[in-house]
């Protein structure tokens, strides 16, 4: 093989410029193709390879993050509804509290208008009273 592999060589060497490169690899195979070139492709192929597999990786890391981000999108959209709801609620509980507020300062301005009234009503009843008894105290001493 190695007499063979050399006088190959040689007459390679001859016709270097009519044909094309011819090489032999580690197993002493012909090659069209410069072992250092075929290295580099199998070196390429493999990271190449490596790549598409750490590619793989990041994808399905990305796709469990996506996931993860939308199921907390949606527990957040709910927690905002819930505080929008609870917002609205104790708006709603505010405005219940202010329109019963306005009934009882209503209710107590009725009623001390009311008691006023009755003061006023009971101190011309008394006048009165007072009146009389002494129209009744006239009447007495007159006779």
């Amino acid at each position: 093989h190695n007499f063979l592999k050399q006088k190959l060589q040689v007459y390679l060497i001859r016709m270097q410029k009519q044909t094309p490169d011819i090489y032999f690899d580690e197993l002493d195979k012909l090659c069209v193709v410069d072992p250092e070139v075929t290295g580099d492709s199998t070196r390429l192929r493999d990271e190449c390879k490596s790549f598409l597999v750490s590619v793989d990786e990041f994808h399905a890391l990305i796709s469990g993050f996506i996931d993860k981000i939308d199921t907390l999108g949606s527990l957040v959209e709910k927690e905002k509804l819930k505080a929008i709801g609870a917002r609205i609620k104790l708006h709603s509980v505010e405005k219940v509290r202010e329109q019963r507020k306005q009934e009882l300062k209503i209710r107590a301005s009725v009623k001390r208008n009311q008691l006023d009234r009755l003061a006023k009503e009971l101190a011309s009843w008394r006048q009165c009273e007072k009146e009389q008894m002494e129209e009744i105290d006239k009447f007495s001493n007159l006779n």
